[in-house]
C-alpha cells in the first residue's frame, strides 16, 4: 500500500510541474526511490528468510551501521540503509547458500542486477537528499526504471523473483 500511494503521488506532482522547468523534481524522486527502498526491503527479508531455512547459520551473520552492531535476523525487525544490503549479499556464507539453493538466473539477479538498481537510487537519492534539486530527467529516469517506461520495470522485477524465492 505504501508503495502503490507512492507511486500515485508522484505520478500526480510530475503531472503537474513537468511543464515546469524550475519546478524542484527532489520529493517525486525521493518518492519513487521510497517506493523502491520498501520493496527491495520486502524482497531481502523474503530471501533471507529463505536462506536461513537452508543455513541457520546465516542469522548470524553480523554488520553494523553507524558503529552499531547488528546480525542478519536483525533485518526482521530493523529496516537496514541500502548499503547493508549489498554488504550482506558480499558475505561469504551467503554467496554460497545462495549458489546452492538457485538457478543461475536468480543468483545474477541478486548478485548483479539488484545490486546494480541500489547504486543506481544511492546515487540519484543521496544527490537529491543532500546536494542539488533533483531536475526533470532524474525525475524521469528514475521513474522510467522502476515503472519500466521503454525498460524492465525494477518493481516487476522484484516481485517476480520475490515470487521464484517462495515456490
Amino acid at each position: 500500500p505504501n508503495s502503490l500511494s507512492n507511486i500515485i503521488s508522484s505520478e500526480m506532482e510530475l503531472q503537474e510541474h513537468n511543464l515546469d522547468r524550475t519546478y524542484d523534481f527532489s520529493s517525486i524522486v525521493i518518492k519513487y526511490s521510497k517506493t523502491l527502498e520498501q520493496e527491495i526491503y520486502l524482497f531481502m527479508k523474503t530471501l533471507l528468510k529463505f536462506l536461513i531455512e537452508k543455513n541457520k547459520r546465516i542469522e548470524n551473520v553480523s554488520y553494523s551501521v553507524q558503529s552499531k552492531d547488528f546480525t542478519v535476523k536483525d533485518i526482521f525487525t530493523n529496516k537496514p540503509n541500502f548499503g547493508t544490503y549489498k554488504f550482506i549479499l558480499r558475505d561469504d556464507l551467503i554467496r554460497d547458500t545462495l549458489e546452492n539453493s538457485f538457478d543461475k538466473s536468480l543468483i545474477f539477479f541478486i548478485q548483479k542486477k539488484l545490486v546494480a538498481y541500489i547504486n543506481f537510487i544511492q546515487e540519484i537519492r543521496n544527490e537529491t537528499v543532500h546536494g542539488r534539486p533533483a531536475t526533470l530527467n532524474e525525475a524521469n529516469s528514475v521513474r522510467a526504471k522502476i515503472l519500466g517506461v521503454a525498460q524492465e520495470s525494477v518493481l516487476i522485477e522484484l516481485v517476480k523473483n520475490k515470487k521464484m524465492i517462495t515456490k
